[in-house]
């Protein structure tokens, strides 16, 4: 399925809380978000450098309005309990970007990817690399107005722009994030609207 609108997030995690955050985030957040209208997967990543912020996530979407949808906009506005105790005590430094989203490169979705980030005229002037295997060009919509969700976590930064480069292994991801001024990270899970969830080591 076609997407053109993707939810970009990065965070981390407070010391103590992992265990309770990834637990909640594989048996209830992704499930829960995949199960809404319009999405079409959603892909977890571990920070390879190891420094902050720890993980990465991005949703495709069928269509960036499918963030401002009623079903979508519910979960925001009324949190489960569940979500509710992760949001106040887990989640940490959180940036989260609705964007419009360009395909520039269509191709495998690998374990790897490199995030960068920038402004709309740093976007159009990138060339995308060679041994990008798959790679999104995010620009990012205005912001909308403060959720229930975002007021637990006190706050949201966000980003103007923002590509994400999927590659072949480790050493490429490390290589690509020095070369763009980004990071890199390797995929922790992957989940489809169909709500099948790989784990990855």
């Amino acid at each position: 399925m076609h997407a053109t609108g993707c939810l970009m997030l990065w965070n981390d995690c407070a010391p103590g809380h992992e265990a309770a955050y990834e637990s909640w985030y594989q048996e209830e957040h992704l499930p829960e978000r995949m199960a809404v209208a319009g999405f079409v997967c959603g892909v977890r990543h571990r920070a390879l450098d190891g420094l902050a912020p720890a993980f990465m996530t991005y949703y495709e979407v069928t269509h960036p309005e499918v963030l401002h949808s009623p079903s979508y906009r519910a979960l925001l506005a009324q949190p489960t309990p569940r979500t509710r105790h992760i949001m106040e005590v887990a989640f940490k430094n959180m940036n989260r970007t609705a964007c419009a989203l360009q395909l520039v490169r269509t191709g495998a979705l690998t374990p790897y990817a490199v995030t960068a980030t920038g402004n709309v005229a740093w976007l159009d002037a990138l060339v995308p690399p060679p041994q990008a295997t798959r790679m999104l060009a995010l620009r990012g919509l205005p912001k909308a107005e403060t959720t229930a969700e975002e007021a637990l976590r006190g706050g949201d930064a966000s980003v103007e722009a923002a590509v994400v480069a999927h590659v072949e292994n480790a050493d490429q991801a490390l290589a690509l994030a020095q070369a763009m001024g980004g990071r890199a990270w390797q995929q922790v899970a992957y989940a489809t609207g169909t709500h099948a969830i790989q784990a990855k080591a």
